[in-house]
């Protein structure tokens, strides 16, 4: 099944797609809470793809 072929590589990053796991996107939930927080809101959402998984993976 090249469908199945194609989820198992993205899956592990083998395409050059960033995997965010359970407990990077913890991480992303903490940041966007912390942001809100500074500014008297539940939170403030991260909307830039990029920001997010750069934030989630820790490499901001």
């Amino acid at each position: 099944m090249e469908s199945a072929r194609i989820l198992r590589a993205a899956s592990t990053g083998c395409r050059g797609v960033p995997v965010v796991e359970w407990h990077d996107w913890e991480v992303l939930d903490a940041h966007e809470l912390a942001l809100g927080e500074a500014e008297g809101r539940e939170r403030i959402k991260v909307v830039p793809r990029e920001e997010m998984t750069d934030i989630a993976l820790k490499r901001s």
